[in-house]
C-alpha cells in the first residue's frame, strides 16, 4: 500500500511540474506579447510626434494660402509669389519621386510602315 501511495504521489508531482512548465511558457508568451504591444505604442506615438514637429507640407501650406487669398487676407501678387515658391518645392519633391525614364530604342524606318494622315471616312479594309 505504501508503494501505491508513493507511485501516486510521484505521478501527481510529475503532472504538477508539467503544468508548471506549461504555465511558465504561457506567462513568457503573454509577457512577450505585452512588451511588443508597448513597443508598438511607443513607436507610433514617437512617429506621430515627429510628424507634428515637422510642420505642414508644401501642399498644405499652399492650401492655407489659397484660403487666405479667397478670404481677402493676402493680395493676388502675394499669393502668386507664395505659389511660385511652394510650387517649386512641390515640383522638386514630385521630381524626386518619379521613376527614371526608360530610353526607347530608335525606330528603324525600313521596317516600319510610313505614317500617313488618316482621311475622314477612309478605312483600312481594301475591297477584294
Amino acid at each position: 500500500m505504501l508503494l501505491h501511495h508513493a507511485v501516486v504521489l510521484a505521478a501527481a508531482e510529475a503532472e504538477e511540474s508539467a503544468y508548471g512548465g506549461l504555465r511558465l511558457w504561457a506567462l513568457l508568451l503573454v509577457g512577450v506579447l505585452l512588451a511588443g504591444a508597448v513597443i508598438l505604442a511607443v513607436v507610433d506615438a514617437w512617429r506621430k510626434q515627429s510628424r507634428r514637429t515637422l510642420g505642414p507640407t508644401a501642399d498644405e501650406e499652399l492650401t492655407q494660402f489659397r484660403a487666405m487669398y479667397d478670404r481677402g487676407e493676402i493680395s493676388l501678387e502675394e499669393f502668386q509669389r507664395l505659389k511660385s515658391v511652394l510650387g517649386g518645392r512641390i515640383r522638386s519633391r514630385m521630381g524626386s519621386l518619379k521613376h527614371p525614364e526608360v530610353e526607347q530604342p530608335p525606330r528603324n524606318p525600313t521596317t516600319l510602315p510610313p505614317n500617313k494622315p488618316e482621311q475622314p471616312g477612309s478605312t483600312d479594309i481594301q475591297p477584294e
